[in-house]
């Protein structure tokens, strides 16, 4: 998750210098946002609190980026390793059945998730900024030599 935060706060600065700002980038970044925090409500048995395509403002989704990066470390520091193995039942909206993943999975589905949605925002705000963000796991964990 400590990528998953990285990777949302940089391609947050270029949707701050985006101009114009893509309304469909906006709105798919806000979607990133919802998903984590959908994600983990599920994790914690709590109600879900969010719409999975809220609208927001940067603003908005500067604050839940902030939000859920606090909310997910708590979870990681708080959750017995166990915890990670156990299966859990959730609604899944796009098709409108219930399923069951191991929580392992669904952290590593956020990730995936997400990287694919910030490729959808990088084309979309193409253009608008003076460099598109490298986003790439790589150069999350990989040092200059």
């Amino acid at each position: 998750m400590e990528f998953e935060y990285w990777a949302n706060s940089e391609l947050l600065v270029k949707l701050k210098e985006a101009d114009p700002l893509n309304d469909r980038a906006l709105l798919l970044y806000s979607h990133i946002m919802s998903v984590n925090s959908i994600w983990l409500q599920r994790l914690k048995g709590e109600p879900v609190t969010v719409n999975l395509f809220q609208e927001r403002t940067l603003a908005e989704c500067e604050a839940l980026l902030q939000t859920n990066f606090e909310n997910w470390n708590t979870f990681f520091t708080e959750a017995e390793e166990e915890v990670f193995q156990k299966n859990i039942q959730f609604h899944f909206p796009i098709d409108n059945t219930i399923r069951t993943m191991i929580v392992a999975d669904s952290v590593f589905h956020i990730t995936n998730h997400s990287s694919y949605h910030r490729g959808q925002i990088v084309i979309l705000i193409k253009g608008s900024v003076a460099a598109l963000p490298n986003l790439g796991y790589v150069f999350f964990s990989s040092k200059i030599v």
